[in-house]
């Protein structure tokens, strides 16, 4: 039988949570009226993404498409997981807005805690990177800018594209910071597991605890994609696979295939974000480098 005494200690928590957050973002609150909420673009386990309108004002400039996180729930009162999924990603965003940091990702927009906890953020014409992988379509160039985050989340799905990607520098901003912390050098190691199957680091899967080197895992696999021109082309050995088995296969030497011929541009990168020790990766700076590198070369 369910505690009754639990229940209303959890939502007396839940309301005490709510404040703050509602102070907390008072700045970046949206009004009802100011947003109109349209189809569904994406889904999650706990949240959906639809196509929004936001207007400020009665000028006509001041209107533009938004994605709308929506963090799904059945209660009255949001229950303290969802808040605190919420309070961390709003936190991320804002920061990284605030170190003009959305120059590499989505930027926030604004927030709405009533009748729904919606998080406002740019919207991407184009898709993701994965989509675009998937219909093979032109490459974009890609730099990512560290604010002391572990995104946690990389993958091709949650890296978004707009604009003419015929042109030589499409707009390309990391997204879904759901899964992002703050993480500075000297904290401890993180323990949480987190992330998707196929782009996780095996560190994740470890007692040994990880740091921001898991993104440089996830991002070797996203260049591998790129790599390979189509997705659904090319087989990631590691999807569906985690813990102890995943471990295993990765310090036996498993990694995906680099066969095609313009591989051979990717490969030594790749392989240097694949490295089963995380303090033989290279920094994401010293990837970017050999990719700029690279690019000045084709």
């Amino acid at each position: 039988m369910s505690n009754p005494q639990a229940s209303h200690a959890d939502v007396d928590i839940a309301i005490e949570l709510l404040k703050e957050i509602t102070a907390e973002t008072a700045s970046d609150q949206i009004g009802e009226n100011d947003l109109t909420v349209e189809g569904q673009v994406g889904e999650g386990i706990h949240s959906c993404v639809r196509l929004g309108i936001l207007r400020r004002g009665n000028n006509v400039s001041n209107v533009r498409q938004v994605a709308v996180k929506e963090f799904r729930h059945q209660h009255a009162v949001p229950p303290v997981s969802v808040l605190r999924a919420f309070r961390q990603e709003y936190r991320i965003l804002a920061r990284c807005r605030s170190q003009n940091g959305h120059q590499h990702v989505v930027e926030l927009l604004g927030v709405t805690l009533e009748p729904r906890l919606i998080i406002l953020m740019e919207y991407f014409d184009r898709g993701s990177l994965a989509q675009c992988l998937q219909d093979e379509a032109a490459w974009g160039e890609m730099s990512i800018k560290q604010h002391d985050m572990i995104h946690r989340d990389i993958k091709s799905h949650n890296i978004l594209i707009s604009g003419d990607l015929t042109t030589p520098s499409p707009t390309v901003k990391i997204g879904d910071l759901g899964s992002a912390v703050v993480h500075q050098q000297h904290d401890s190691l993180l323990q949480e597991e987190v992330g998707s199957s196929g782009y996780t680091a095996p560190e994740i899967f470890t007692r040994h605890g990880y740091d921001s080197k898991v993104d440089v895992w996830s991002f070797g696999i996203v260049l591998w994609e790129l790599a390979s021109s189509c997705l659904k082309d090319r087989i990631n050995p590691f999807m569906g696979m985690a813990g102890e088995e995943f471990v295993t296969k990765v310090q036996d030497g498993c990694r995906p295939k680099l066969a095609h011929p313009h591989q051979i541009w990717f490969g030594s990168i790749v392989e240097k974000c694949w490295r089963f020790d995380p303090s033989q990766r290279p920094c994401m700076n010293e990837v970017i480098k050999q990719l700029e590198k690279i690019s000045d070369e084709l």
